[in-house]
């Protein structure tokens, strides 16, 4: 699919299928979604919206059915830890319950 530049912060570009009712978005961290089912008024107030981030995330977002068409290299935000592969919540949950039960 065809996609235009776009002047937002949140949004690198975007385009629309108009037979398919598809709309792709290329989010500024690099990742490429396709939201289905997008109409096109939805499309034509999207391309109006003063903040097309903001319209996103309240009328598309949550709204319709999406895929993920290619992952962003997203690098980690300055201050948050980088997440131990390994180490999930439930881990922790875990060691937590073991040891109130005096679980080693």
């Amino acid at each position: 699919m065809q996609r235009e530049k776009i002047s937002s912060s949140a949004i690198a570009s975007a385009g629309y299928d108009w037979g398919k009712q598809i709309l792709e978005l290329e989010y500024a961290g690099g990742a490429v979604y396709r939201y289905f089912g997008v109409g096109p008024r939805v499309w034509a107030a999207f391309a109006r919206a003063p903040s097309k981030g903001r319209f996103v995330n309240y009328r598309i977002k949550g709204a319709y059915r999406y895929r993920l068409v290619r992952q962003g290299p997203c690098p980690p935000q300055p201050g948050r830890p980088i997440p131990h592969p390994r180490r999930r919540g439930s881990d922790r949950r875990g060691s937590a319950k073991r040891a109130k039960a005096g679980i080693r």
